[in-house]
């Protein structure tokens, strides 16, 4: 189940300080505006604080399905804790949620409420599973790729 959720909750453990660590990060996240995106050269845009980040990997095209990377910053006796979330914008989260909630809800008033044919209602099951196959396909191809540019950025010595 939790394979459809397009949600993922990483850790890393860092041999560095947390200021450190932040210096990593602000210098691969540009703090360019989602509205007038510039291509800076950095794999990330968004925010870095002392405490945590709020960051998306930084294309040249669009996709809705982008991850949106949440992250904290604690401090351990080897270094650093790195407790890294990422999930859909809270937008297009709840877009889908009432999306897949109508098409459902469609797809079961035709079933039980009419007596015509499955054919319509079945139609409707396809374009959901499909519309949820492209979800958690694009999610997944982005989480992935953020998940490897993390990996080599907390990595680094």
């Amino acid at each position: 189940m939790r394979r459809l959720i397009p949600y993922r909750a990483l850790r890393f453990v860092v041999p560095a300080a947390p200021d450190d660590v932040v210096s990593r990060l602000r210098e691969r996240v540009s703090d360019t505006s989602v509205f007038f995106p510039r291509d800076a050269g950095e794999p990330f845009r968004g925010r870095v604080d002392a405490q945590g980040f709020k960051i998306q990997h930084q294309i040249r095209y669009k996709s809705s399905f982008l991850p949106v990377i949440v992250g904290r910053i604690a401090p351990t006796p080897a270094g650093s804790e790195v407790g890294v979330v990422m999930r859909l914008n809270h937008f297009v989260a709840l877009f889908m949620v009432v999306f897949f909630g109508g098409l459902l809800a469609d797809a079961i008033r035709k079933l039980v409420f009419t007596d015509t044919s499955p054919g319509p209602a079945l139609l409707i099951m396809a374009v959901l599973l499909l519309a949820v196959f492209l979800l958690l396909l694009t999610f997944k191809s982005e989480a992935d790729r953020a998940e490897r540019l993390l990996t080599e950025l907390f990595a680094r010595p």
